[in-house]
């Protein structure tokens, strides 16, 4: 035999005879060709016949095709990989059996639940040696900072001279860091002014799906008579990172000092915030005015005046107001000066203060004081007028003494005259005379008047 493209594993190489008989002409020789399983080209050697009474013969061929099912398969094997941990993703490749000759295969790939954004996205080509059955490509995974649930796309082999592969699988398991951290942002607003707290909702980084986030309220100055109790929510989009949830003000007349709560995102599918300060300063207009009542007390009667402090709306602290006193008509000797107080509680409008008015003996017209209400922490009051009528049992009354006169010795009789108590204004007494034993020709028949200083009894 005289090996051609055949080689020696593809027949068994041995000494190949036959006789021919006498007379005949013709016979065979068996050669054994090897059933391998290496896809093979056609292949062939050439035999040549010798004998020591014949002449030789020209070289015959022996060609040898092969077999059908000696085409390789082509295999690719699944693969799992973690997006920031695994840069690439290291697809097996695998021929059923061995070529006689190279094969090159081309890894086609097809987006799947992952996308041309997860991988980069090219031509992967092995060349597995002949003879060999085993190669990889290497897929580029994209490392995004996307928070996205697993995902899969396929990949296909094919060749020339193999035939092509079932889809495989890779899987990409995403970067536990990519799970995106809410971060809720504080904000100030003003009762009375802002309607909502306009809360900022942030994700650290996009999520490929949406992120429903929940924003729960915590009481903390401020009650839930500030603000709206609900439920916040607010809906990001795949992709994107921004949101805000509305929080309604309370706009109440109360007088309060700045307050504040605390807010907390959760979701499902985010990591929850730390708390967001919602800080809400009073409205201006809150700060309460205070009012006193105008009073009138009769002297006497009225021990006190009772003033009764109002504040136009309620505070939520203590408002305690200090009553000044300005004489008037009425003197410091008509009531008890002092320092007047009274102390509001906190939510409460009304109170008094009571003014002690000295009850005397002086007969007086009507008096009038004024009082004015200041507290640190409520606007100053107009001034109220505290009225004092007198006792109408000061009225004084009139005492004439008798008095007993010589003629010829007493040019003039002193007749005394005396107020039971003093009046504050002068008191012109008049004198009337009423003829008795003595007619008008015993005394000078006139007008007689007198007048006693106001605050004295006599003259």
């Amino acid at each position: 035999m005289i090996t051609g493209t055949a080689g020696t594993d593809d027949y068994v190489e041995t000494v190949l005879t036959v006789t021919i008989p006498a007379g005949a002409t013709q016979g065979v020789v068996n050669l054994t060709i090897v059933d391998d399983n290496i896809d093979e080209a056609t292949e062939s050697l050439t035999a040549v016949g010798t004998a020591t009474n014949a002449t030789t013969s020209s070289p015959a061929t022996v060609t040898i095709l092969d077999d059908a099912t000696d085409v390789p398969a082509i295999t690719l094997g699944d693969v799992t990989v973690t997006e920031g941990t695994d840069p690439t993703a290291v697809i097996p490749v695998t021929l059923s059996n061995p070529s006689d000759e190279v094969v090159v295969v081309t890894v086609t790939l097809a987006a799947g639940t992952a996308g041309t954004d997860d991988y980069v996205e090219t031509v992967l080509t092995v060349t597995i040696p002949a003879g060999a059955t085993q190669g990889v490509v290497n897929l580029t995974i994209v490392d995004d900072n996307i928070d996205e649930a697993t995902e899969s796309l396929t990949a296909v082999g094919t060749a020339t001279n193999a035939t092509t592969s079932s889809p495989a699988t890779v899987t990409i398991l995403d970067d536990a860091t990519d799970v995106p951290a809410i971060t809720l942002g504080d904000v100030t607003v003003t009762e009375g002014t802002d309607p909502t707290a306009v809360i900022p909702v942030t994700l650290s980084n996009p999520s490929d799906e949406v992120v429903v986030v929940t924003v729960t309220l915590a009481a903390g100055t401020a009650g839930t008579d500030d603000y709206v109790e609900t439920v916040l929510t607010v809906t990001i989009p795949a992709g994107a990172t921004q949101g805000v949830v509305n929080l309604t003000i309370v706009d109440d007349n109360i007088d309060e000092a700045t307050e504040s709560l605390t807010a907390v995102g959760t979701a499902t599918n985010a990591t929850t915030s730390s708390p967001a300060t919602v800080t809400i300063l009073d409205d201006a207009t809150d700060v309460p005015a205070i009012t006193l009542g105008d009073v009138t007390v009769t002297e006497g009667t009225d021990p006190t005046a009772v003033i009764p402090v109002t504040l136009s709306n309620p505070s939520d602290e203590v408002v305690v107001v200090t009553v000044t006193l300005a004489a008037g008509t009425a003197g410091t000797d008509d009531y008890v000066e002092t320092v007047l107080t009274v102390t509001i509680p906190a939510g409460a409008t009304q109170g008094v203060v009571n003014l002690t008015i000295v009850d005397d003996n002086i007969d007086e017209a009507t008096e009038s004081l004024t009082a004015v209400g200041t507290a640190t922490n409520a606007t100053t009051s107009s001034p109220a007028t505290v009225t004092i009528l007198d006792d109408a049992t000061d009225v004084p009354a009139i005492t004439l003494g008798d008095v007993t006169v010589t003629e010829g010795t007493d040019p003039t009789a002193v007749i005394p005259v005396t107020l039971s108590n003093p009046s504050d204004e002068p008191v012109v007494v008049t004198v009337t005379l009423a003829a008795g034993t003595a007619g008008t020709d015993d005394y000078v028949e006139t007008v007689l008047t007198v007048t006693i200083p106001a605050g004295e009894l006599k003259v």
